[in-house]
């Protein structure tokens, strides 16, 4: 039988934050679209909003979405969907969603079959969990957070998500 061949790209979890919070046409952004086979006109503009701008790569197992930086700070005479565009969720696909590809997992030392316990051992104590096992959980930290899903099995991560939560925050780390 042939060999499906995997496509899987390592994102490291220091790269996701990196990432997280810069515009499109930043050299970082631009390399990252390029790993994923991407330029800036392959992004979907949402049929929500113009507000965003996603894609989803079946073949990485891995999802994207840039918001307007008017959706995120006060920028003066500025029309929605004018741009510039800043990426806000990376998010690495484990079980449950049939793509062809498989996301490495960004946190060393912990895979999508890692359990809840596991990740807590590695990234502390979750900033906010529910009772609910199959909600998600989330760790917060400066200007991003982290939020994890698990299916309705402890042990198979659905996936896991970088959230820009505060743009200032996160920025003066490139300053």
């Amino acid at each position: 039988p042939m060999e499906r061949n995997i496509m899987t790209l390592k994102i490291s979890n220091a790269e996701a934050i990196n990432l997280l919070g810069r515009q499109q046409d930043d050299s970082k952004i631009v390399h990252f679209l390029n790993q994923l086979g991407l330029s800036w006109i392959d992004l979907k503009v949402s049929d929500k909003d113009i507000m965003n701008r996603f894609k989803e790569l079946k073949d990485y197992a891995i999802g994207i979405n840039f918001e307007d930086i008017g959706q995120l700070r006060d920028v003066k005479f500025h029309d929605i969907g004018d741009g510039p565009y800043i990426l806000e969720k990376i998010t690495f696909w484990g079980y449950n969603k049939n793509f062809s590809g498989q996301a490495n997992f960004p946190v060393d030392g912990l895979s999508f079959d890692s359990s809840i316990e596991d990740v807590i051992a590695k990234l502390g104590p979750p900033s906010k969990r529910s009772d609910d096992a199959t909600r998600p959980i989330q760790w917060l930290r400066e200007g991003y957070k982290l939020v994890i899903q698990w299916t309705e099995d402890p042990r198979k991560i659905r996936n896991i998500t970088y959230w820009l939560t505060d743009l200032e925050e996160k920025s003066k780390a490139f300053r």
